[in-house]
């Protein structure tokens, strides 16, 4: 997709310019370390964009947010 867009500008063609297809959840990590600008951020960018493909990036997501309820339910039973 990004090569093609690249040919087609370097033949001077007008083309639309690809955009990345990213989860939400993704988006909002990636959102949240760029306005932060910590050491690194863009390092992790990379990272956690490069871990999942979209298609499995709801996936997941899932995953993820039942851990978070394993956590949470954990915390809630402890003494």
């Amino acid at each position: 997709m990004i090569d093609r867009y690249s040919n087609a500008r370097n033949a001077e063609m007008k083309l639309k310019k690809p955009a990345p297809t990213i989860h939400r959840s993704y988006k909002e990590i990636i959102d949240k370390l760029a306005r932060a600008k910590a050491d690194g951020w863009t390092t992790m960018g990379i990272f956690i964009l490069s871990s999942a493909s979209s298609e499995e990036q709801p996936k997941v997501e899932r995953g993820l947010k039942r851990l978070r309820q394993s956590v949470t339910q954990e915390r809630a039973t402890r003494p």
